[in-house]
């Protein structure tokens, strides 16, 4: 029979301490058997042995292999009286340094239990073999036994179980084995997933029998017994569930056993136990393509490489993913609520894309269907004029509407005639015509042909109008009107509510009225008409057009993201997350089949690059033949007399100088000139607009959903080391230069510019430009061009801007000696606008200074400042960045300050999540306080070494808490509510914490926080792989595997240390609410059209959104996203005020908005010119034809001239009528201006566009020509 042994902690010390002696000086002296089994522990001694009932020497000893010895003694018959039962069995030994001196008293050297129940029967004997196994000693090598009968056996076989600590050491040789090579859930075999077809709102799932690696064992896993139900409209995980509690597991808890219970099931299950481990993702009854599973220790490497793929190539498809329209279902009679009846299908084909640096495969092509969601609005009080067909083969009249296409007629009104409508005089003469609303009485009479009587109004009756709900006359008192209870008629018309004999065309652009219809009121059930002439009032909803998209996420799941709806302007394209990969806009007109634009990023290989710049030369020389042939038709004297075009791309065919003069004199009141917007190729009146800034209150944080800080909890695990096996200096090489102060700019992003046009004639034309979306269905995302052609050149520059800063970390009355901008030392006041203060006592500075008009082009600016020092100190530096550009990046907006100039002698550790988060500080151990700052930031990495600031903490030596191992280590530390005490009351646990604004960092990459300060005594704990903890164990394996430690004396040459890790727990925010409302408060506005809110913002989901709210006085309210321009239906002046309202579904994802938002406040111009350079007409009499495609509707108009004589100082500008018109589609008219007897040599077209805030007029396409 075989007995498990341990040696106990008391044998092991005194087997390592005689390592250093000459020869074997640990005597074995003899067994003694016990009737009760204890814990097989190594802390165990003589004092806690259990009674026993039998002692008996050691009869053999032998080497089993270079680590262990097998102990061997007999029980005899008759060692007892009657049987025993045999629970442990305990070695006793003594010491001794010379053989010549006499052992100490024996110790319990080891303890043993057998494997199975064991009785002695006191007629019989037993033999026991006790194995014991001294962990990580090379017996042979160390010790020369001192026993008789040594058995030297090549062919030995160690008990597998035979010391806790030997397994516990191979689980994690093993453990790190795995993880090099494998990841938590990865399939070794099988597993295969078997998803139905739905079954109402349910789908079912089957996994076959899988072999699976968790945490260094393979488990198996059997098939599903029973079908698993899931919900087909979710996105959920599919996996195995692990029970490890009920399973003997020696080689620690961290660690699975064989042993442990494994079923297939779903993340979200309430009813299953342990820990769960992803292997699908299944979206929406969709299985989705797994992607690669790495082991943790390839995360470092796959994180760069992701790095570098997403830095220099962002999301794309490497090939196919191309998006097709497969069904369009739109029955808007039909019942909406469903899928099948207003939906529409696209079929995605097979590909590979990288999305957020990881590879999505998509082997198979992918149908998937979404709901239209179309957003209708409702047009009130439209109204027509009614004009009759003729056609006697048509029984309706066609009207046909503003807007479309119609969804559902409301209520339509229009004037009924209503004939031989017989009335009863009453007794008093006032009479009731029975129907209400008349807008006419064409006659009263009595009596039919030759008999007929017709009475005059004025002379026999009045109309009194409408009292209570019906139109009254009076007769007079004359002769041959009716007497009392007399009977007469009535020819009448009426308004009168007509919706029954209304239907939608065909087309939905306009309705249909019947010619002949009843009414309620019509006498006798007499057919009656819409009187000829008159208006057509109606109230109905019409489908607002709209641009989705179509994306693919990380997860290689297929989002459609509806875009923004607006009556009063065109659909714009909608914001995407971060690390999405755009595969379609979906243009909605609702009128046919929605526009499938592909718009996502391609791989384009170099041979297909070779290819294109070829194409371009092609291009070219067409070009160039082109132009030739064009300049030789315009100087011979052919059919051709002249020829301008102007597709509206740029600036460069228009005469800015005349245009210029022409609106500086105010010539017929014009003041504006009309601009191009370059994304559509279209001319539109201008928009004056100016920025206001939404951050009135000077915030430099951003603006989030209320949270608390809470220790992070990655894919169920904290992130955390909370070991502590020595501590560290954080400044070891004493590098003593200050610290660089932290500043702060208010603001520290401008994303507005000013556009400056150099002219060959005249002065420069100063023009405000907003480099964000526009309107329409060609919309192209941001513009940014440099003309460089010979009439003009467009260059943006920063606008002049009060910056003000905050420096903290100065030495107390210091002031500043320069401060840069660009590289250009400009003048520093006080806020106040005084002259700068000095620093006070802790530390803070404040001031300001002013970026001064057209002298820095747009871009990122260095802000560096240089303090005075004090006593002959070095001089306080700090640096930080100012953006100003259209288009800003996120990792522009996150690195709003750096580092500074000097080097220092920080410590860092990294870490690499598994999911995004919110990180808002950390928490660490400061085992010695010195007297000077401790600075803590996060940030992110380059090849694993700490590079750009993202977030920076500052805190003094007396806010620092000293941990002390005496008087925290053994502090008890409770479960509140399934979490330590400690995470929400780090101080009373001698935790420091340092907390930070949130800052969003990405899945899968890597970052740092690091520590730095300019003090000599500051340490903070770390724990060492091999180092004793506080509770006097052995650190055997490393807790925290995601990252290492790391130091440096100049912040640039980094010291991994690969066995030791910083003490910290990484701290998250959690977002105590899901919703938040910020007010930023009133403004007045003039004229206002056009509203816009510019700024940077980060949405971590789908779920997370920002919503603008502005209200007027009148207590409408319009909403928006930001950076996304929006259309008043009318111009309002008065005061707005202005909120964000933000929300989330999730208490660790909260959208973010950064404090330098602005408030674009637009108001267009009602009139505005356009001039064309001039051109050639020829000298013979021709005819000057204008042609160009334009949108007016309402009151929106243009109006076409043409000069006399350009040359002139006075020109004489003559005005084309009556064009011709020709429909080119949907809201698309082509207008062709013709003047015959043209005689004059040359010309210029000028346009002048005419409109209001709803109603706004688009030219494009321009074309003049003499022939």
């Amino acid at each position: 029979m075989a007995v498990i042994g341990v040696i106990t902690n008391e044998g092991l010390s005194k087997t390592i301490n005689a390592a250093n002696q000459q020869g074997w000086n640990i005597n074995p002296t003899h067994f003694a058997i016990s009737a009760t089994k204890g814990d097989l522990n190594s802390s165990r001694d003589g004092e806690s042995t259990n009674e026993t009932w039998y002692e008996a020497p050691i009869t053999s000893r032998r080497v089993i292999s270079e680590n262990s010895i097998e102990f061997v003694c007999n029980i005899p018959p008759n060692a007892t009286t009657e049987d025993m039962d045999i629970g442990e069995v305990y070695l006793y030994g003594s010491v001794s340094e010379d053989d010549n001196i006499p052992a100490e008293e024996p110790f319990l050297l080891a303890l043993g239990q057998p494997s199975n129940a064991l009785t002695y029967y006191f007629e019989g004997s037993i033999s026991l073999r006790l194995v014991v196994t001294l962990t990580n000693i090379n017996i042979s090598e160390l010790f020369e036994f001192k026993y008789e009968n040594t058995l030297d056996i090549d062919d030995h076989n160690m008990d597998a179980d035979a010391h806790p600590k030997l397994i516990s050491a191979i689980a994690q040789w093993v453990k790190g084995l795995g993880n090099a090579l494998l990841r938590n859930g990865q399939l070794l075999s099988g597993g295969s997933l078997h998803v139905s077809q739905p079954i109402g709102d349910d789908i079912k799932l089957r996994a076959d029998a899988a072999a699976i690696y968790i945490n260094g064992a393979v488990l198996y896993v059997p098939q599903t017994a029973e079908p698993i139900s899931a919900s087909h409209n979710a996105t959920f995980k599919f996996g195995v569930w692990v029970d490890n509690s009920g399973a003997e597991n020696v080689g620690g808890s961290e660690l699975t056993s064989p042993d442990a219970s494994v079923k297939w099931g779903l993340d979200y299950a309430q009813d299953n136990v342990g820990d769960f481990y992803p292997v699908y993702t299944v979206s929406n009854g969709k299985l989705l393509e797994e992607e690669a599973l790495l082991s943790d220790e390839a995360k470092e490497l796959v994180a760069q490489i992701v790095r570098y793929d997403v830095d220099a190539h962002g999301d794309y498809a490497v090939n196919g993913l191309d998006v097709r329209l497969h069904e369009f279902n739109t029955d808007v009679d039909g019942d909406l609520t469903d899928p099948l009846k207003d939906s529409t299908t696209f079929v995605i084909s097979s590909g590979r894309a990288h999305v957020g640096g990881r590879e999505i495969d998509l082997r198979h092509d992918k149908r998937s269907r979404f709901k239209n969601n179309a957003v209708t609005y409702l047009t009130q009080g439209e109204r027509i004029a009614f004009h009759p067909n003729n056609d006697p083969d048509k029984n309706t009249n066609r009207l046909d509407l503003d807007f479309g296409p119609v969804y559902q007629i409301e209520v339509v009104y229009g004037e009924v005639s209503l004939r031989n409508k017989k009335i009863i005089r009453t007794t008093e003469g006032i009479d009731q015509l029975g129907v209400s609303a008349v807008t006419s009485i064409e006659k009263i009479y009595i009596g039919s042909g030759e008999s007929e009587v017709i009475f005059e109004e004025g002379t026999h009756w009045d109309f009194l109008g409408n009292q209570e709900s019906n139109s009254t006359i009076k007769w007079r008192s004359v002769d041959g009107v009716p007497g009392p209870q007399d009977s007469y008629y009535v020819d009448l018309n009426h308004n009168e509510e007509i919706t029954h004999a209304v239907s939608i065309s065909g087309d939905r652009k306009a309705i249909e009225i019947q010619k002949s219809f009843t009414t309620d009121e019509t006498p006798d059930g007499l057919e009656t008409s819409l009187v000829p002439g008159t208006e057509v009032q109606i109230d109905y909803q019409w489908r607002v057009p709209r641009i989705d998209r179509l994306y693919l996420n990380k997860d290689g799941e297929l989002i459609m993201k509806r875009g923004v709806s607006s009556p009063f302007a065109k659909p714009a394209s909608p914001a995407l997350p971060d690390n999405v990969l755009s595969l379609a806009e979906i243009y909605h007109t609702w009128w046919e089949e929605p526009d499938v634009k592909r718009d996502g990023v391609k791989v384009v290989h170099m041979s297909d690059l070779n290819k294109m710049q070829q194409s371009i030369v092609d291009l070219y020389d067409l070009v160039s033949l082109e132009r030739l042939k064009n300049d030789t038709s315009r100087q011979a004297p052919s059919a051709t007399h002249g020829l301008f075009v102007d597709p509206m791309l740029d600036d460069d065919m228009r005469d800015r100088g005349l245009e210029s003069n022409l609106t500086s004199n105010k010539v017929d009141g014009i003041e504006q000139i009309a601009q191009i917007n370059p994304a559509r190729e279209e001319l539109v009146l201008p928009i004056n607009m100016k920025p206001n800034s939404l951050n009135t209150s000077k915030e430099t944080k951003p603006w989030t959903l209320d949270y608390q800080h809470t220790v992070l909890i990655d894919k169920g695990r904290p992130v955390e080391q909370v070991e502590k096996t020595g501590s560290m200096k954080v400044n070891p090489y004493s590098a003593f230069k200050p610290i660089p102060a932290k500043m702060t700019l208010i603001p520290a992003v401008d994303i507005w510019t000013e556009s400056k046009i150099e002219l060959k004639d005249g002065p420069p034309l100063n023009s405000t430009v907003v480099n964000h979306g526009v309107y329409g269905f060609k919309f192209r995302g941001n513009v940014t061009s440099q003309k460089v052609g010979s009439t003009s050149r467009a260059a943006e520059f920063l606008r002049e801007l009060d910056v003000e800063f905050t420096l903290e970390g100065m030495l107390e009355g210091e002031g500043i000696q320069a401060l840069t901008f660009d590289g250009d030392v400009l003048p520093v006041v006080s806020i106040d606008g005084s002259t700068p203060t000095i620093a006070d006592a802790s530390g803070v500075l404040k001031g300001k200074f002013k970026i001064p008009k057209e002298t820095y082009p747009a871009g990122r600016k260095a802000v560096t400042v240089k303090g005075t020092g004090i006593g002959g100190s070095e001089p306080t530096e700090a640096e930080a960045s100012f953006t100003g550009k259209g288009t800003i990046t996120t990792e522009e907006w996150q690195t709003k300050f750096s580092g500074g100039f000097q080097r220092w002698d920080p410590l860092a550790q990294t870490f690499t999540l598994n999911e995004s988060h919110f990180i808002s500080g950390v928490d660490i151990k400061i085992t010695k306080r010195g007297a000077k700052q401790l600075v803590l930031q996060l940030r992110n990495t380059t090849v694993g070494i700490p590079d750009k600031t993202l977030a920076e903490v500052r805190v003094n030596a007396d806010e620092l808490i000293e941990y002390d191992s005496g008087l925290y280590a053994s502090k008890e530390d409770p479960l509140i509510d399934g979490k330590p005490q400690s995470y929400s009351k780090p101080e009373d646990y001698g935790w420091t914490r340092l907390t930070f604004d949130p800052t969003y960092i990405e899945a899968g990459q890597e970052y740092a926080f690091v520590v730095l300060t300019d003090d000599a005594d500051h340490e903070m704990a770390i724990a060492e792989l091999g180092g004793v903890n506080e509770k006097q164990k052995v650190i055997t394996e490393q807790a925290y595997q995601i990252g290492v430690m790391l130091s440096s004396s100049n912040a640039t040459t980094w010291t991994p240390h690969q066995k030791a890790d910083l003490t910290f727990r990484l701290l998250r925010a959690e977002f105590t609410s899901l919703e938040k409302e910020i007010n930023f408060g009133e403004f007045e506005v003039e004229k206002l059209s056009d509203l816009m809110v510019a700024g940077g913002a980060i949405r971590p989901s789908d779920k997370s959104n920002i919503k603008i709210n502005f209200t007027t006085e009148e207590n409408v309210t319009y909403e928006l996203d930001e950076n996304v321009p929006f259309r008043l239906p009318n111009s309002f002046t008065g005061k707005v005020n202005v909120s964000a309202r933000l929300s989330s579904d999730s208490h660790y994802r909260s959208p973010l908005m950064w404090p330098e938002a602005l408030m674009m406040i637009g108001s267009q111009a009602s009139k505005a010119l356009y001039c064309t350079r001039t051109f050639m007409t020829g000298a013979a009499e021709s005819t000057l034809r204008v042609t160009f495609e334009g949108q007016f509707k309402g009151d929106a108009s243009v109006q076409v001239f043409y000069a006399v004589d350009p040359s002139a100082s006075n020109i004489t500008w003559i005005e084309m009528t009556s064009p011709d018109e020709k429909a080119l589609g949907i809201d698309r008219t082509e207008y062709t201006y013709t003047k015959e007897n043209f005689e004059h040599t040359s010309t210029q077209i000028k346009l002048v566009l005419n409109g209001s805030a709803l109603n706004r007029p688009v030219v494009s396409n321009l074309r003049a020509m003499a022939f």
